[in-house]
C-alpha cells in the first residue's frame, strides 16, 4: 500500500478524538547511514551509472552535477583521493570544492573525468568521519538530534522506521482508524 494512499484514507475518515498525537519515526544510525549510501553514493556502483534510468529506478531528481559538486567530490577530497598541492588537509570538504573551482579551475575538468569512481562503503564512512571531525556534516547523515532537535518535543510514541509496517497499523488502529 502506498504511503499518498493510506493518507488519503485516513483523512477521509471521522475521528471523533481530536487529542494531538505527537510521533517521531527514527531510523537506526547504521540502517540511515547505509541507505544514504546506497541512495547518494550508488551503493558502490561507478558515478556514471547516476544516468536517467537510475535517477527514474530511484525517484532521484538531482543531477549529476549537483551529486558532483555535494557529494562526491568532497568524499573524493576528504578520502584523499584528490590531493593538490597547496591545498590545506583542515579544510572542510565543502571549502576544499570551493577552492578548487576558484583557485584550480579543476570542478568541471574533475567533473568530467571521474564517472568512472565509485566508493566502497569503507570510503563513505572515513568521509562521514572526517566531515565530522571538520564540522562539516550533510543532514543526510547527521544525526537526527542534532539536527531537528528532538530533544524540545514530548513524543507519545517512537517508531522504528524498520519495524512500520507492524508498529503504525497499530498506532493507527489504537488511535481509532479504520486501516483495513
Amino acid at each position: 500500500r502506498s504511503w499518498d494512499s493510506l493518507v488519503n484514507k485516513l483523512h477521509s475518515q471521522n475521528i471523533k478524538s481530536k487529542k494531538r498525537v505527537n510521533i517521531l519515526m527514527v531510523q537506526h544510525p547504521l540502517e540511515r547511514l547505509i541507505s544514504v549510501y546506497n541512495d547518494l553514493f550508488l551503493g558502490g556502483e561507478p558515478l556514471y551509472k547516476y544516468d536517467t534510468a537510475w535517477r527514474n529506478k530511484t525517484n532521484s531528481s538531482q543531477s549529476w552535477d549537483t551529486r558532483w559538486r555535494e557529494y562526491w567530490l568532497p568524499a573524493l577530497y576528504s578520502t584523499k583521493r584528490i590531493h593538490l598541492k597547496g591545498l590545506d588537509d583542515s579544510l572542510t570538504p565543502k571549502k576544499a570544492v570551493n577552492f578548487l573551482k576558484i583557485s584550480y579551475g579543476l570542478y568541471d575538468m574533475a567533473n568530467s573525468t571521474a564517472s568512472n569512481e565509485s566508493f566502497t562503503f569503507e570510503d563513505f564512512v572515513e568521509h562521514v568521519i572526517k566531515s565530522q571531525e571538520l564540522g562539516y556534516q550533510q543532514d543526510q547523515w547527521i544525526p537526527s538530534s542534532l539536527s531537528c532537535k528532538v530533544c524540545n518535543t514530548e513524543y507519545d510514541y517512537v517508531l522504528l522506521l524498520e519495524n512500520s509496517s507492524v508498529e503504525l497499523p497499530y498506532l493507527l488502529q489504537k488511535m481509532g482508524f479504520d486501516i483495513d
